[in-house]
């Protein structure tokens, strides 16, 4: 069908334009190599949420390392890497070689402060400062967590998960447990926590009564 009242020419130069609109619209490169969060200004974000956000959006086709400045960062619903309240969001194109990165910053000692972040397992009513939600081949290191209600730092492998790594963090004055590993319906294999400093969190009685431990992993299958 024609547009209505327009001649030949009209027809050419309207569809020249079209194209000239579609070829013009972004499209959201999938992510690799080094990025920086500096809550100060002039880095890639100024908020470990934001680049959450866009690894949820862009996904991976490389390794990507995302370096923290310091800064005292406030936990939110979007530092729950793999979803969106309690809806899942995966992180596409993770795999051996497209690992995910998350560490201070050289000579930073940046502070990860709160309880905004929501594990997937039972919708959300646990909620702590830094979470993994079904993403595989990501590390976090050499982070300041605190403040959580339910953890500090949480893996959850509502579905299978593997190679999670954890080093050299310090996670202090929490409710809940430091650091929770959870293999639910996972599995949850190659996790690796080491040289890590936890202190003051509580050891009993957060996620109801599932575990016990200031570190504490449920289901494993191989660590």
């Amino acid at each position: 069908p024609g547009l209505p009242g327009a001649n030949m020419s009209q027809k050419i130069r309207f569809l020249a334009a079209l194209a000239v609109l579609l070829l013009a619209a972004p499209l959201a490169a999938q992510m690799s190599g080094t990025y920086s969060v500096r809550a100060a200004g002039g880095g890639t974000w100024t908020d470990l949420g934001a680049a959450f956000d866009q690894l949820e959006a862009q996904g991976v086709n490389g390794a990507v390392i995302i370096e923290v400045y310091n800064g005292t960062y406030t936990s939110t619903a979007s530092y729950a890497l793999g979803s969106n309240g309690t809806t899942a969001t995966p992180v596409s194109g993770v795999s051996a070689s497209n690992t995910i990165t998350i560490r201070g910053a050289s000579g930073q000692t940046p502070i990860i402060s709160g309880s905004g972040a929501g594990s997937l397992y039972s919708g959300t009513n646990y909620l702590g400062t830094l979470c993994i939600n079904q993403v595989s081949y990501v590390t976090i290191e050499g982070l300041r967590i605190t403040g959580g209600t339910n953890f500090g730092l949480h893996v959850y492998a509502g579905s299978a998960v593997t190679n999670f790594t954890a080093r050299k963090n310090i996670v202090y004055n929490c409710a809940g447990f430091g650091i929770f590993c959870y293999g639910n319906a996972g599995p949850l294999t190659n996790c690796t926590v080491e040289h890590n400093l936890l202190y003051n969190c509580q050891c009993t009685g957060s996620f109801g009564g599932l575990a016990n431990g200031a570190l504490c992993f449920r289901r494993p299958s191989t660590n």
